[in-house]
C-alpha cells in the first residue's frame, strides 16, 4: 500500500467534486450534476458499517433542521444487499449504490462513514468529515453558514431600505435648510 499512487487522504476544499452517475435504490440513476446550484452533502456508507447505522438517526434528525442542504447517501456493494439493509433502516435521503469503491476512489477515501459538503458551484466546501460526529458537525456547520447568509441578506436589505428612505427625505431636509 505504501507504494500506491492513489490519493487516500480525501479531496481538499475548493476542489471540483468528481462527477458520477450511480443507480438509485428507488430506481433510475443519479448524477452529481443534478445537484448543481444546491448544496449537497454526500455521505459514503456501507451496509455492514456499524458506525454508519449509528449515524443515520442523528443525521435524519439534524437534516430536518437543515433542509436547505441536500443529502445523498452513496453505499457500496450489491444493490440487493444495500436494498435489504435500508429496508430495515429506512432513510428519507436518496441512496445511490457504487459496486465497490469506484466513486470512493475519485473522492480519495476508502472508509465509511465519510462525508463531503459540496457547494452550489460543485466544489468541495469543507474538509472531509470522517466518522459520525464529524459528519454531524459538517452538516451543523452548513446550517450555521446558512443562518449567517440569511442575517447578511436581511442586513443588506435593511440598509438598502434605509438608504432609499434617506434619499427620499433628502430634498425635504434641503428645503427646510433653505428656509432658515
Amino acid at each position: 500500500m505504501s507504494a500506491s499512487r492513489i490519493n487516500r487522504n480525501g479531496l481538499a476544499r475548493g476542489t471540483v467534486a468528481p462527477s458520477f452517475t450511480l443507480p438509485l435504490l428507488s430506481g433510475g440513476e443519479v448524477q452529481l450534476e443534478a445537484y448543481r446550484r444546491k448544496r449537497v452533502m454526500i455521505v459514503f456508507t456501507d451496509p455492514n458499517c456499524k458506525p454508519c447505522h449509528a449515524l443515520m438517526p442523528e443525521l435524519i434528525e439534524l437534516h430536518e433542521r437543515t433542509p436547505d442542504v441536500e443529502i445523498l447517501l452513496i453505499s457500496r456493494g450489491k444493490i440487493d444487499g444495500v436494498r435489504a439493509e435500508f429496508s430495515k433502516r429506512p432513510v428519507p435521503f436518496p441512496v445511490a449504490v457504487q459496486k465497490s469503491w469506484e466513486v470512493s476512489r475519485r473522492y480519495a477515501m476508502f472508509a465509511t462513514p465519510i462525508a463531503y459538503l459540496i457547494d452550489e458551484a460543485g466544489k468541495i466546501a469543507g474538509d472531509i468529515a470522517v466518522g459520525p460526529e464529524p459528519i454531524l458537525v459538517l452538516l451543523a456547520g452548513a446550517q450555521i453558514l446558512t443562518l449567517v447568509k440569511s442575517v447578511k441578506q436581511y442586513k443588506d436589505r435593511m440598509l438598502r431600505q434605509l438608504g432609499a428612505t434617506k434619499a427620499a427625505e433628502a430634498p425635504s431636509i434641503q428645503r427646510k435648510r433653505a428656509r432658515r
